[in-house]
């Protein structure tokens, strides 16, 4: 009975006669589908939810039309719904982040956060940078919806690696830095010996 409560049983029902039927309403139109088994009605229903191209309550709508779109600072580009640009005051500083709403498997509600920089750091580039690896976050996940593939999204595959950040610097540039890194460890390893 405990596996019961962890289960996702929406569009699913005790039928009278027994077994579960499934049941969708689409565009004033029923769809549904019976199984004696409750595990074989989960599939049933989720075989019909990919082919309805249903959507879980929530997962693609702001929670308000009111809301503010979300715009990247410096830009009159608008972010996708689910997609926020956000500045928390941290020890003093303030901090850019770009957040993507979305829901779990189990329909949980999940926030991923992608660290922007400081407000002495951040650059109009490097937001535009981060934001687009956000919203292929975003659409893997709506596709995921979709499809009825949500259990094997993996949001770590869209996390920000030095790689992303460093893309964004020319090539020139990243090879100035390396040479300054590399006179300073000389520099630093001769005081030492010294």
């Amino acid at each position: 009975m405990g596996k019961a409560k962890n289960l996702d049983l929406s569009n699913i029902k005790n039928a009278k006669t027994g077994g579960y039927q499934i049941q969708f309403y689409v565009d004033g139109k029923s769809y549904s589908g019976f199984s004696m088994d409750l595990s074989e009605a989960i599939k049933i229903r989720d075989k019909m939810r990919a082919k309805l191209k249903i959507v879980p309550n929530g997962a693609f709508k702001r929670k308000s039309q009111q809301t503010k779109k979300s715009l990247i600072p410096g830009t009159r580009h608008i972010m996708a719904a689910g997609i926020t640009f956000t500045t928390f005051m941290s020890r003093g500083y303030k901090t850019h982040y770009i957040l993507v709403n979305w829901r779990d498997a189990k329909g949980k509600q999940k926030t991923k956060s992608y660290y922007c920089g400081k407000e002495s750091t951040y650059s109009v580039k490097k937001g535009k940078k981060i934001y687009d690896l956000a919203l292929k976050f975003r659409k893997a996940y709506e596709k995921a919806v979709l499809d009825g593939t949500l259990h094997e999204l993996d949001p770590s595959k869209y996390s920000i690696t030095s790689k992303t950040i460093e893309s964004n610097t020319p090539l020139k540039e990243r090879k100035q830095k390396a040479i300054y890194r590399l006179s300073r460890n000389r520099r630093s390893r001769r005081l030492s010996e010294n």
